[in-house]
């Protein structure tokens, strides 16, 4: 072998080869963990490269675990005298070799350090989405009731009784303004009271009159809009993470090209 020969599937480049195109895919680090995680499923096979298999695809890493074909298999079996060790086979809808390029993704997000933001990034790459943010926006709706409490009405209704002016006072006004206050027949044009309203008569001779109104709340309330958007940030901190784990990272097919996604959308 000589200095400008690399051995198959390494992903390094020749040494004197720096001039040669990059034919590497460009990928950003959003796609890639994606790519690895839902479509490669590389965090659940439990099946890492074998030990020649690792030195030969990532010189840097620590060889763990063994590959689920069938030259580790032999190799595994040689080690221990022959004995064929049951492995118990491949899952269902999980590749039997996983791309190497996976695998050093799913190790890239298993180094980062809050548990967090790994447990978000793992999670959003399985769904192949990202976290919803709130730009702050609310609307005032009905406080509802619980939802132990039975009955058709579904939002709190209160009432209070509040003091009305003297009739005195009110024809007085009406009066004033040149507003007529009897009718043609010499009737009061203004009843004392109005049907479907409930009123009494205080100690002191006033009236009331019993109030009924719904209180209101925002939607979204503030709690909810600020756990979102802390959900978001964790997820954005943990994929800056992940982006510069991977630039120390020589992927073999993968070229990454960065991590564009806003810090603060809703701002």
């Amino acid at each position: 072998m000589t200095a400008a020969t690399v051995p198959a599937g390494s992903g390094r480049r020749p040494a004197n080869d720096a001039a040669a195109p990059d034919t590497r895919q460009p990928v950003d680090v959003e796609r890639l963990a994606i790519w690895a995680i839902r479509d490669q499923k590389a965090d659940r096979t439990g099946g890492a490269l074998f030990d020649l298999e690792a030195a030969l695809d990532h010189p840097d890493r620590e060889p763990r675990d063994s590959s689920r074909d069938g030259v580790a298999t032999l190799m595994r079996r040689r080690e221990t005298g022959g004995c064929r060790i049951d492995g118990g086979g491949p899952m269902r809808g999980v590749q039997p070799r996983v791309h190497p390029d996976a695998e050093a993704v799913v190790d890239a997000i298993r180094a980062i350090p809050d548990w967090r933001q790994r447990g978000l990034v793992f999670e959003y790459a399985q769904l192949g989405d990202r976290p919803d943010w709130s730009n702050g926006d609310q609307t005032l709706v009905p406080v509802p009731v619980p939802e132990s409490r039975r009955g058709a009405v579904r939002h709190v209704v209160r009432a209070e009784w509040v003091d009305l002016p003297l009739q005195s006072v009110l024809l007085a006004d009406l009066r004033r303004r040149g507003v007529p206050i009897l009718d043609r027949y010499g009737r009061l044009r203004f009843p004392s009271q109005e049907p479907g309203f409930a009123y009494r008569i205080t100690d002191d001779g006033g009236r009331q009159v019993a109030v009924r109104w719904c209180p209101l709340e925002p939607s979204p309330s503030d709690a909810w809009i600020a756990n979102m958007n802390a959900i978001y940030a964790a997820w954005h901190a943990g994929m800056m993470a992940l982006e510069r784990a991977l630039r120390r990272v020589v992927l073999r097919d993968h070229r990454l090209v960065g991590f564009g996604v806003p810090a603060e959308p809703w701002g």
